[in-house]
């Protein structure tokens, strides 16, 4: 897991892209603001290692996000930029030290490229954190369901067709007690041995709606994509729990995807089309994720009725010479058409892979070329 991340906050746009693009460049993932308001919630859900802080932002001071940092007991290094007078910086810098915050430097505007890149180096962080000792429970979920440390991040399905984004999927984050973000892959397994899928699916959905809200209604046009695991399908009551949730926040069901988990482990599909075609009455469309050959054949068998796929853009073929070698790759996109099925591909992350993705005839990507994963801030401000 990436260990990382630099908070930016500064209100000029140039400032913002040149301290982004250094910090890129040494190996951080970034998170980038310009209002100080939108300061408490990125900090919270992006968990970063390193806190970049413009002193003056517009005509207010930054007192209020050092209290704010001050209140949640913040140890993250903190590095002041301004163009103020040095004693105007220093002041601000004993004024911080004395609220118990990690001020690591400053740097006055306007600085030098090898001065941020010594920053970045000196606090990049060569190994993640070990977590290996950590043992997880029923409680620390229940915990963290209450407690709402589970965070959701977006990450865009792009269309090359429309040269515009699509769907935006919620992808949950734990932010655990000692602050580390931790990815689904760590805790998935003890929702699902505990019986608490659904409970955190919905949490999900409602968590990433809220941060969102006003996103997705000025822009009805973008769908919206869940994860939902292959066992959760087969609750009866699960159309009716997620248009409780969607009618709360008045979001229809034909903007929501709903993407299958694990469905190749599928072992009863006359059971699944029935759950399966009570949500598509409902409006919810349907995608099978990370999908292969054997779930093409299930689709195709038993007429499930799906709107889409996802496939990795490992299954498919790099060469034309792997394209009429490997028949059964091949053939993947071919079964995909043949179906009538919306076709996603992800894991594009180079523009190698994007140049390919191009050449095929597939509408929809995604991946971190396009777009990494973002807090509820940062992807409102990449989709304007």
């Amino acid at each position: 897991m990436l260990e990382n991340r630099a908070l930016i906050l500064d209100d000029d746009a140039r400032i913002c892209a040149f301290v982004s693009r250094v910090a890129k460049s040494r190996g951080y993932e970034t998170c980038v603001i310009q209002q100080p308001e939108q300061f408490a919630d990125s900090y919270l859900e992006f968990s970063p290692s390193l806190i970049m802080l413009d002193l003056q932002i517009g005509q207010q001071d930054s007192t209020g996000i050092l209290k704010f940092l001050a209140s949640e007991q913040v140890k993250t290094p903190i590095i002041l930029m301004s163009g103020l007078e040095r004693n105007i910086i220093e002041d601000t810098s004993l004024l911080a030290k004395s609220m118990q915050l990690t001020i690591a430097g400053v740097c006055s505007k306007p600085f030098e490229s090898e001065l941020l890149t010594n920053i970045f180096n000196r606090y990049y962080q060569n190994q993640p954190a070990d977590r290996s000792a950590d043992k997880i429970g029923k409680q620390d979920i229940i915990n963290a369901l209450q407690n709402q440390a589970i965070y959701v991040y977006y990450q865009p399905v792009y269309s090359l067709l429309n040269n515009a984004p699509a769907a935006i999927e919620f992808l949950a984050r734990w932010k655990d007690e000692h602050g580390n973000l931790r990815l689904p892959s760590e805790f998935m397994h003890i929702i699902e041995q505990h019986g608490l899928l659904e409970k955190f699916t919905l949490h999900v959905l409602k968590a990433g709606l809220e941060k969102c809200l006003s996103l997705f209604k000025r822009n009805r046009q973008i769908n919206i994509s869940l994860n939902t695991p292959l066992t959760l399908l087969m609750n009866s009551e699960l159309p009716e729990q997620l248009g409780q949730v969607l009618a709360e926040h008045d979001i229809l069901p034909e903007n929501i995807v709903l993407e299958i988990q694990n469905f190749t482990d599928l072992q009863d599909a006359g059971k699944a089309a029935k759950h399966l075609s009570r949500l598509r009455s409902a409006g919810f469309m349907l995608t099978v994720d990370n999908a292969d050959s054997h779930a093409m054949s299930i689709i195709q068998q038993h007429a499930l009725p799906f709107t889409g796929v996802k496939l990795d853009y490992g299954v498919l073929p790099q060469t034309a010479a792997q394209s009429n070698s490997e028949n059964k790759t091949a053939s993947l996109l071919d079964s995909v058409q043949r179906l009538g099925l919306d076709c996603c591909i992800k894991g594009i992350d180079s523009k190698e892979k994007f140049a390919h993705i191009k050449g095929l005839a597939v509408e929809h990507v995604q991946g971190d070329y396009i777009c990494k994963p973002l807090p509820a801030t940062a992807i409102s401000v990449w989709i304007q």
